[in-house]
């Protein structure tokens, strides 16, 4: 059983032959991941198909999206398509006639909505603009010169009662207008009115800057979240063997447990780590040392939590096999230490890859401890 998908073939593709499609699903919050690699159907198939690629793809229980990239001939790939809508597998009504259960229900066809165009200069050809037209876009303050006028036009096509007239360009293209916001906000900052900071948002590391939702990619509308780490205390008499050798003496090593709902945490019966997660110790202040994801420690380090920033300082590493079963001092709990437990569903790209249990709040803790 799968799922029926069908896209569209880009329209051009800069006069180069499509090779394949390569189909890629996510389940829930997971990454990406390529399931299928689908050849470039002939002329003939393509044409009796509507222009439109069709292939069966694997589906998973939990919910998966889809979304299709082109690789042409050179090795080169066209802009993956948007997400596909979602589909979900569940269980089939019973048989009415027989009594029996059903089994798994599939949605069977999901259109990925791919467009019709594949490249820039396909979008610009698409709203009518010549060949002539279209290299002159490479310059960005071209854009500026050719929209805005149409934007005028269409609005008083519109009837709309604008004083276009006081209309005016709101970037460091128009210098009038560059020099009043730097003066605005130079006065705001000498009274004290705003200061300069961080705040929490998407953050690009390449391009070191935040990056909001009209310059991504993928991702759009994906807000930061935040979680309380708790520090889980790993009593000295319980360090590995490595961690003697590696770390200093009088150093206090915490396990960081990212939760949603830190006023749960008095109900605390044990910590949950992935066995087979590999965790990083990073150098943190005052003699302290923090076991987290590696993934979680950078996103730490771009919020001055752990240094130097972008890269914090590793000083070992250790897996969830070698730390499983060591006592922990869990804070505002009545126990004097809980112990560290094995949970095969964490995963390392959320939170900390630590997470700590608290059965009273949590069916799932309960099933997992009494699994146990």
């Amino acid at each position: 059983e799968g799922v029926t998908m069908l896209w569209k073939a880009p329209p051009s593709s800069s006069k180069k032959a499509i090779k394949e499609y390569i189909a890629y699903v996510k389940v829930k919050d997971g990454e990406f991941k390529e399931v299928r690699r689908i050849p470039h159907p002939s002329a003939d198939v393509l044409k009796a198909g509507g222009n439109k690629v069709k292939a069966v793809l694997p589906v998973e229980s939990g919910g998966c999206v889809y979304k299709v990239e082109a690789l042409l001939e050179d090795g080169s790939k066209c802009p993956p398509s948007p997400i596909s809508d979602e589909v979900s597998v569940d269980a089939a009504p019973k048989d009415k006639k027989s009594g029996a259960a059903g089994g798994k229900r599939v949605a069977k066809k999901i259109l990925a909505k791919s467009g019709d165009a594949a490249f820039q200069y396909e979008i610009l050809k698409a709203m009518g603009l010549t060949a002539e037209e279209i290299p002159k876009f490479v310059d960005p303050l071209f854009w500026l010169q050719y929209f805005p006028p149409l934007g005028v036009r269409d609005l008083k096509r519109f009837g709309c009662p604008v004083d276009f007239r006081r209309s005016f360009i709101t970037t460091s293209a128009n210098s009038f207008y560059d020099s009043f916001i730097r003066w605005q906000f130079r006065k705001l900052q000498k009274s004290e009115k705003i200061g300069f900071g961080k705040r929490p948002t998407i953050f690009s590391e390449m391009d070191k800057q935040a990056c909001m939702d009209h310059d991504r990619a993928e991702g759009e509308g994906v807000a930061p979240q935040e979680y309380t780490a708790i520090k889980i205390e790993l009593l000295a008499s319980e360090w590995t063997s490595a961690m003697q050798k590696s770390l200093k003496k009088g150093s206090k090593v915490y396990l960081l447990a990212a939760t949603l709902r830190a006023e749960t945490m008095p109900g605390q019966t044990n910590c949950w780590i992935l066995p087979t997660g590999q965790y990083g110790c990073f150098e943190a202040p005052e003699n302290q040392v923090y076991v987290t994801s590696h993934r979680a420690a950078r996103n730490m380090s771009f919020q001055d939590i752990l240094m130097p920033w972008g890269k914090p300082k590793c000083l070992m590493e250790v897996s969830g096999q070698e730390l499983l079963g060591k006592k922990v001092v869990a804070p505002t709990t009545k126990y004097k230490y809980v112990h560290i437990l094995p949970l095969p569903t964490i995963k390392m790209d959320k939170g900390t890859g630590i997470v700590t249990s608290v059965p009273s709040d949590s069916p799932d803790d309960y099933a997992a401890y009494m699994d146990l």
